[in-house]
């Protein structure tokens, strides 16, 4: 379950509409220690089409190159996410779910977004100047040695 804005969020539908994404911040509570990231709302892959799929698709007879692959597009889990920090995943693991505190920062609305306001929030925090954050880098590209 995720908390925002004093209620708790365990169903896609409680999500504004046009909802992209949001930035969490998840806690534990025995340290303090706390991480903070985004998550995409939905998750959009390209998947080979069936052979079903290429015959039907050869039988509408249309010029041009044929279509090899689909997207498809589901509701990604993060519902049940707990970031992608490989220490965060391993304390979770190791100390269960219930020590977790999952917050949500704030909703957006398209991916480019969704990156700015990650950052912007990391940054806010001080995630990578401040001992009590899980987070090792912002982007990939600024690490916390580069802070020192």
């Amino acid at each position: 379950m995720w908390h925002y804005s004093g209620s708790v969020i365990d169903n896609i539908e409680q999500f504004p509409e046009s909802a992209f994404g949001f930035i969490y911040k998840i806690t534990c509570v025995d340290t303090g220690k706390w991480y903070i990231g985004r998550k995409n709302l939905y998750s959009e892959r390209n998947k080979p089409l069936t052979k079903k799929e290429l015959a039907e698709d050869a039988l509408l007879k249309k010029p041009g190159k044929k279509k090899t692959k689909k997207l498809v597009i589901k509701e990604s889990d993060w519902l049940k996410y707990y970031g992608s920090e490989e220490l965060i995943k391993a304390e979770v693991k190791e100390k269960g779910k219930a020590v977790f505190h999952r917050e949500i920062l704030h909703i957006t609305f398209s991916k480019k977004a969704t990156t700015y306001q990650e950052i912007r929030y990391q940054i806010l925090h001080g995630a990578l100047e401040s001992d009590n954050s899980y987070n090792s880098n912002i982007s990939g590209y600024y690490f916390r040695s580069d802070t020192l």
